[in-house]
């Protein structure tokens, strides 16, 4: 089965939110907190365009 990766910050409550969700769901999902990890940051908005998450 594929896994999701889902991009977090520590203060997001949408972010608990969708992991709950997932959890609930038994989805499998990585998580990367972009505070943590800025280079991923930065890569994720200059793919997607966005600076939000979930």
């Amino acid at each position: 089965m594929n896994s999701v990766t889902v991009y977090t910050t520590t203060q997001c409550p949408y972010c608990v939110m969708l992991k709950n969700f997932l959890s609930e769901q038994n989805i499998s999902f990585n998580e990367v907190n972009v505070e943590t990890q800025p280079e991923v940051m930065q890569r994720l908005v200059k793919t997607t365009g966005q600076m939000g998450v979930p």
